[in-house]
């Protein structure tokens, strides 16, 4: 018996043969993408291990830009500026990283009470060309830590951190007040 091709056949074969197609054409363009995402992805990777990574208080005075990322807190509160402020002065930028620099390490032994913290954070992010600085994280209320530096401090033993901070940010007469926000 032989078969006669309809238009129903010929059609089906088509949509069959172009279906393959463009499956096999996804397999091969997924695969190729997966490629490159991971070249790039172990790219980047060699990248951050070729730039050294510094302490800010060994590199202070040579840091040339600094950007202030507010964290994410518990209490609806408002503030007086955005919640990530870039300081491209470099002699501002130096300022804070001095001001940092000279809070000494707590020397405190034994048991000590800290008022509430409301989990509100400060990310410093300093930067010099062809290098990584550490961040400094400074912990507003609670005992005020400050953390990134080559040793634990806290931000209540520089009464001037945040004025020279806020300097630096262009906000006038800042204190521990001004960063800690205004309750709804």
């Amino acid at each position: 018996m032989k078969r006669q091709l309809t238009w129903k056949t010929i059609f089906l074969f088509i949509v069959g043969a172009t279906s393959l197609v463009v499956v096999a054409g996804l397999v091969f363009a997924i695969g190729v993408g997966q490629a490159k995402t991971s070249t790039r992805t172990a790219a980047l990777k060699d990248q951050a291990k070729a730039v050294p990574r510094l302490a800010l208080c060994m590199v202070s005075k040579e840091v040339t830009t600094l950007t202030v990322h507010r964290g994410t807190f518990m209490n609806p509160t408002t503030f007086s500026f955005p919640p990530v402020v870039f300081v491209g002065n470099e002699a501002s930028a130096r300022s804070v990283a001095k001001a940092i620099c000279a809070i000494p390490p707590d020397m405190r032994t034994g048991v000590w009470n800290c008022p509430f913290d409301q989990g509100l954070t400060y990310r410093l992010v300093f930067t010099i060309p062809k290098y990584v600085i550490t961040p400094i994280i400074l912990h507003i209320g609670g005992c005020g830590a400050v953390d990134g530096t080559d040793a634990k401090g806290w931000i209540h033993l520089t009464p001037n951190l945040f004025r020279v901070l806020g300097n630096a940010m262009h906000l006038h007469l800042a204190t521990e007040e001004t960063f800690a926000g205004k309750m709804l």
